[in-house]
């Protein structure tokens, strides 16, 4: 989601393991980059199955911590890469990843009709 919206011209999804292998799956276009959040512990085995991606023709990246991180906390370091790969392709593609868009006209008008 952080790099849909750090970069709007970017379409991304996030899924957990068993979510992707029973429907998104089929969305899954060669082109695709898939990233792997490949964390040590239980789901660890089912996790390095989605490597099979790579028969779509999707490239499938996946990177996990070096340390023995329990899996319940892990998500709170393992958000870090995904934070700068969004904020590293937002630079690339010239997007403000923290103007939600209010820079531009219709977005701004949108976003002026309601509060967070």
């Amino acid at each position: 989601m952080k790099l849909r919206e750090a970069s709007h011209f970017v379409s991304a999804d996030g899924h957990d393991v068993e979510g992707i292998l029973h429907g998104p799956l089929v969305s899954i276009q060669p082109a695709n980059v898939v990233v792997l959040v490949a964390q040590p512990g239980p789901s660890y085995g089912r996790m390095l199955e989605l490597r099979a991606l790579r028969e779509i023709g999707a490239t499938v990246i996946s990177y996990g911590p070096d340390s023995d991180l329990d899996e319940v906390l892990a998500p709170i370091v393992n958000v870090v890469p995904l934070q700068w790969l969004a904020y590293h392709v937002s630079r690339k593609l010239g997007v403000d990843a923290d103007s939600f868009r209010r820079d531009e006209p219709r977005y701004a008008a949108a976003q002026s009709k309601f509060t967070l």
